[in-house]
């Protein structure tokens, strides 16, 4: 007798989706740095960007993205861990 048993597979959990940011008005208690931020990374999940790492590192390195919506192309170095440590090219 064969058995056909196949494992259970577990749903992932997904995270509560967070809630969208308007580009005009801050939410009320958010300092406008950190809005600017959330703003910046809401942009990001958005968008299609295809990048390849032009350096030899995994993280700290130069790459280049491209935008397929816009046609837009930058090159990003970054270098450091901190907030405002990254450098930014754009060409």
């Amino acid at each position: 007798m064969t058995n056909n048993f196949k494992p259970r597979q577990r749903k992932k959990k997904s995270k509560p989706a967070e809630p969208r940011l308007s580009r005009l008005h801050a939410p009320p208690g958010l300092p406008p740095e950190k809005w600017q931020i959330a703003l910046r990374r809401q942009f990001g999940r958005e968008q299609s960007f295809a990048i390849e790492n032009l350096g030899s590192e995994r993280f700290f390195s130069e790459f280049r993205v491209l935008n397929p919506a816009s046609g837009g192309r930058y090159r990003v170095a970054i270098g450091g861990m901190g907030l405002g440590e990254e450098l930014l090219f754009v060409s």
